[in-house]
């Protein structure tokens, strides 16, 4: 009887270690609704939904009002100071009291996406009628507004990098870029390809297409694509320190599948940072201290949310000395709880990879998987949500490798 006992013991700590990331995953609110767009500030969340207007939440999700724009399609968010802004089909809105109330800025139709630059200059991407793009601009907050025609289909995305250059992604042109605050524009890539998000990480620009992920390293001039699995939609982006988030979904007929992938390494290369998330596609992410928030297509669909501290993978730099050869020290705290600490050394270039495992030889957790410069580096593990036991730490770079345990006690 014991030894099944121990058993049942070994195989429910085996099945709640395998995949953590999936197990905090939670369902929080919205369920069954369509949630275009997420914005997170001070303690508020916002939701922006398929046409049930501005959903907010003070407790991460917990509890959600609704909050104005009934009946409304709301794609985009973007804040200035007290100002937060609403893109929507009917035009753009703007709040100052954390929407409580909301004033109609402008009615162009088709508004798709926001942005703000350093300045407070307020750029909106809309599509016309004629379902070509344009790129509207606000010097004022809102209150006036004007236009600029793009040679190309309605604009799906915005983004600002930190030079000041505005880029706008379209439905089938890919992508255009403006040196002059929108007065001008210019195809610069990716020609015949859909654009359905940015994001701006160090001096990357990275966009996501229905085939993926593509990067720029000058401006939009160049692109490549991404190690990002290419038969993934991706539709939204969001930076969290060192550490950049993909949401994506698999788009047949319909969008499924929905996963997040994470880079530490400004989107050069991307790791799985859950093995599944819901039965639907992610179409918006926003970072809290604690928290990644999704939101997702329609009937299973709604605001999920995951601890941010197992999604992030990030090493830390300790010293550029080159050392003389790879280690992998002792983890400290040992044994821990619930994190520990992990430091290795690395004496050329190489890809590096720090992994965990239980002790049946299956992985549980991906500290680090990036390509890595020599120096001596050190990486937190937080086990929270790990049962006690033995765990494996393995460090592979080029052909070195070497394992060692770590002990976590409740």
């Amino acid at each position: 009887m014991k030894n099944i006992l121990r058993f049942i013991c070994v195989m429910f700590s085996v099945l709640t270690t395998m995949n953590p990331l999936l197990a905090q995953w939670v369902q929080v609110g919205l369920d069954s609704l369509d949630v275009h767009t997420l914005a997170f500030t001070d303690t508020n969340l916002f939701a922006g939904t398929h046409s049930d207007g501005v959903f907010r939440s003070t407790d991460n999700g917990t509890n959600w009002t609704q909050i104005g724009l009934d009946s409304v399609v709301v794609n985009a968010f973007a804040l200035s100071g007290t100002n937060l802004f609403a893109g929507t089909w009917g035009g753009i809105f703007r709040s100052t009291d954390n929407g409580d109330s909301w004033i109609l800025v402008n009615n162009h139709f088709g508004v798709t996406s926001l942005a703000i630059n350093t300045s407070g200059h307020v750029f909106a991407g809309a599509v016309t009628f004629s379902q070509s793009g344009i790129v509207l601009l606000s010097t004022d907050n809102g209150a006036n507004w004007t236009g600029r025609l793009l040679p190309g289909s309605g604009v799906t995305s915005l983004a600002i990098n930190a030079s000041g250059q505005v880029f706008a992604g379209t439905y089938i042109d890919g992508v255009f870029r403006s040196t002059n605050n929108g007065t001008n524009w210019t195809q610069i890539g990716l020609d015949s390809v859909g654009v359905n998000a940015f994001a701006s990480s160090g001096t990357n620009l990275l966009a996501g297409t229905y085939r993926g992920v593509f990067l720029s390293t000058d401006d939009g001039t160049s692109w490549t694509q991404t190690t990002l699995d290419s038969s993934v939609s991706v539709f939204a982006f969001a930076i969290s320190g060192t550490n950049l988030f993909a949401g994506t979904g698999f788009c047949n007929v319909f969008c499924t599948d929905g996963r997040v992938f994470v880079s530490t390494n400004d989107g050069t290369s991307w790791t799985e940072a859950s093995t599944s998330l819901i039965t639907n596609a992610i179409q918006a992410l926003a970072v809290s201290d604690t928290y990644l928030f999704a939101g997702s297509w329609g009937f299973a669909g709604g605001v999920w949310r995951g601890p941010l501290a197992e999604m992030i993978t990030s090493a830390e730099m300790l010293s550029t000395n080159l050392p003389a050869h790879f280690h992998l020290a002792q983890n400290y705290p040992n044994p821990f709880n619930p994190e520990t600490r992990i430091k290795f050394q690395i004496s050329n270039s190489n890809f590096v990879s720090l992994k965990v495992y239980n002790l049946l030889g299956q992985e549980v957790a991906t500290l680090v998987e990036e390509e890595m410069r020599p120096g001596s580096y050190d990486v937190t593990w937080d086990a929270g949500g790990f049962a006690s036991g033995v765990y494996l730490y393995r460090l592979t770079a080029g052909a070195f490798t070497e394992t060692r345990k770590l002990t976590l006690m409740r």
